[in-house]
């Protein structure tokens, strides 16, 4: 009349997974160069100048403005003596 099938054990199977070489190499490029990345803006931020010393850039700033000070003051002169 009825015969009983046995149950399959539906345990999962303890085999190792294939680690994918592309996805590891790139996973690890990415993160290699993050590091090192990191590691540049930290010596960078080290490396800046601090926030009294004028920078080069506002010695100019004040220098061009200076001469533009001349200049005007030589074009606005109304006396020719």
């Amino acid at each position: 009349m009825f015969t009983p099938t046995p149950v399959r054990n539906k345990q999962p199977s303890r085999r190792k997974k294939k680690v994918n070489v592309t996805l590891w190499t790139v996973c690890s490029t990415v993160s290699a160069l993050s590091v090192i990345g990191a590691v540049a803006l930290m010596v960078g931020w080290k490396q800046q100048v601090p926030g009294n010393q004028i920078s080069e850039v506002q010695q100019v700033k004040a220098q061009v403005s200076r001469i533009r000070e001349v200049y005007l003051e030589k074009l606005s002169r109304t006396d020719y003596n």
